[in-house]
């Protein structure tokens, strides 16, 4: 299994998009929203010209498969739901901790949400220490995750 990490292009924005509203993947982010092709690139603009932001196409066996980026030191990804369970997400913690470090990130956040168990299993595996239960509407809503680099 061959997994790299490239920097994000423009070219890009619309594979993007297209993993970002399958329904699992909607399910796991905090705006579970389907998102337009315009509000897309406004944000995609606004990440790109953000020196806090990086952002990365991940590569399985030479196959373009998802997105990882930093954001304030906040880490998230996303993978084509075809490809997942293939010990693909374990490696893009480790390609995106090993980017992190070369960009001088000392410390990265996560936060996975309660039902999404397999995202905090892989999480803890690589490093990540639960450092608290963010709660929405009274009820647990996500657990809030920290490694130091």
């Amino acid at each position: 299994m061959i997994v790299k990490v490239r920097s994000v292009r423009k070219e890009d924005w619309e594979f993007i998009l297209k993993i970002r509203n399958d329904k699992t993947v909607r399910n796991a982010c905090h705006d579970t929203s389907i998102i337009s092709f315009e509000q897309h690139a406004k944000y995609m603009e606004k990440i790109n010209n953000d020196i806090n932001s990086h952002q990365w196409i991940v590569i399985y066996n030479g196959k373009e498969v998802g997105h990882a980026k930093i954001i304030d030191h906040e880490f998230g990804y996303m993978i084509d739901e075809q490809f997942r369970n293939k010990g693909i997400g374990t490696k893009i913690y480790e390609l995106v901790c090993e980017e992190a470090k070369k960009l001088g990130i000392k410390r990265l956040h996560y936060t996975a949400k309660i039902d999404n168990q397999v995202s905090l299993k892989v999480a803890l595996k690589m490093g990540f220490i639960q450092k608290d239960i963010i709660k929405k509407d009274g009820k647990h809503y996500a657990y809030s995750l920290d490694k130091k680099l």
